[in-house]
């Protein structure tokens, strides 16, 4: 049914899908949360983005759904990071939408930048403990560099998506706590 769809799309008949566009956007959301694989999430993102080029409004319901949903498989440590990258490309693809959604964009970044500097102190609590024993990282400290990259990587996405406006008023703050952040991790790893 998707491949028809698509190939109805791609043929410019984008009057045959809008009939039923919104059912088959919630259709592909549900879809979205029930899959189990990272390499379904795509194939469902690339429908979504078609409809969302041709019928930004019908997306715009299901918006804040769709991006908590791509955030949760980009920070999901099983995805490899090519899919990571794919998907958290994915983002841009969805521009209109988040001009409506700001202050969801907003409190995004804020949420990923809080969970960014809590990871961070544990890093640096880890690396403390490991240097007074002269051991190796642990796998604590591990796991949380890991999840800071994979935090760090929708953290970009999202702000390179949140427009020129929004970067210059309320992006600042969160680019300078992301920079503190990132500097912090920088002297951790040389410490080492």
């Amino acid at each position: 049914l998707l491949s028809v769809i698509s190939q109805t799309m791609r043929l410019g008949q984008q009057d045959a899908v809008k009939t039923f566009a919104e059912e088959l956007v919630k259709e592909l959301v549900n879809l979205l949360e029930t899959v189990e694989h990272y390499q379904m999430v795509i194939p469902i993102v690339v429908h979504l983005q078609q409809i969302a080029r041709l019928f930004p409004l019908v997306i715009s319901s299901v918006f804040k759904d769709i991006i908590d949903l791509l955030v949760g498989w980009s920070l999901d440590p099983v995805v490899p990071e090519r899919a990571r990258q794919q998907i958290t490309t994915t983002f841009a693809n969805f521009e209109e939408n988040w001009n409506e959604h700001l202050d969801f964009a907003e409190a995004l970044l804020a949420k990923l930048i809080d969970d960014m500097e809590a990871l961070d102190t544990v890093v640096r609590t880890s690396t403390l403990s490991i240097q007074k024993a002269k051991g190796f990282p642990s796998q604590e400290a591990a796991s949380a560099l890991s999840e800071i990259s994979r935090l760090a990587a929708c953290f970009v996405g999202i702000l390179s998506c949140s427009g020129e406006t929004f970067v210059k008023n309320q992006g600042e703050n969160f680019v300078k706590r992301f920079l503190a952040c990132i500097e912090e991790m920088s002297k951790v790893e040389h410490s080492s």
